[in-house]
């Protein structure tokens, strides 16, 4: 993350860390080992050593996400790319896009499944 990309979030984490213990490693560099795991698809163990440990880092995104965090990020940077672009901060109107399948016509699900036998129902 370059340092004007972290001024943008920068506020927000200095709000959240208002009350309970001080942090030992940066918002800043959990972010960025989030990111990497994001943008790689690697596990959380898979982790290269120069980011904060993996516990520490999974612990932290899954509490984020717990707390609404995640969502208050992606609705600030959301707005924020909206504002760039010339619109409105919300969106007044959603699409949805569904695709359409083709159901059974005869039967259902109960004429297509077959009956199993036991195996072991004819031995002796």
């Amino acid at each position: 993350m370059t340092d004007a990309q972290w001024q943008v979030l920068a506020k927000h984490f200095a709000e959240m860390n208002k009350r309970g213990c001080p942090r030992v490693r940066s918002a800043r560099d959990m972010i960025n080992a989030i990111f990497y795991v994001q943008a790689t698809g690697c596990q959380w163990r898979a982790l290269p050593k120069d980011y904060s440990p993996w516990k520490q880092v999974c612990n932290t995104f899954a509490r984020w996400c717990q707390r609404g965090v995640r969502d208050v990020l992606l609705a600030l940077l959301r707005q924020q790319v909206r504002a760039k672009a010339g619109r409105r901060s919300k969106p007044s109107v959603a699409i949805i896009d569904s695709q359409s399948v083709k159901a059974v016509s005869k039967g259902g699900s109960a004429d297509m499944t077959q009956a199993k036998e036991s195996w072991g129902a004819g031995a002796i």
